[in-house]
């Protein structure tokens, strides 16, 4: 009976760790604000080719690691939240501090402008 209870809470154990480190790219994000005009004086090519092409290509559709997390194209408010989520390890999933060490250091600004850059691919 001992091993059947230990097997049980081992099994509830993995489960619920498991949830807590996922994230199948459903998170939802609601009441997005508009993003502010990316500045022209800030080289976002530069920094997506530093941040984030080693993974996602340089057409940020590569799939980083076998991931199905092809950026480009998604709207500019979502990126910014993303980016800002992996900035606070808040959002992501079992790749979440490979993230965050990517942009970690990254300013507003230079955020806004990497997720302006990003969109447009």
């Amino acid at each position: 009976m001992k091993v059947y209870i230990g097997l049980i809470a081992g099994a509830l154990l993995i489960g619920l760790s498991m949830s807590a480190c996922s994230n199948d790219g459903r998170t939802e994000f609601k009441n997005l604000s508009k993003a502010p005009a990316a500045d022209p004086s800030i080289d976002a090519r530069a920094l997506f080719v530093d941040k984030c092409m080693k993974c996602h290509g340089d057409t940020g559709k590569t799939h980083p690691l076998a991931e199905p997390y092809v950026i480009a194209g998604q709207p500019k408010e979502l990126l910014i939240a993303k980016i800002e989520g992996y900035q606070a390890l808040t959002f992501g999933g079992r790749l979440r501090g490979q993230m965050a060490t990517s942009v970690q250091l990254l300013t507003p600004k230079e955020v806004n402008a990497l997720a302006d850059y990003i969109s447009k691919l």
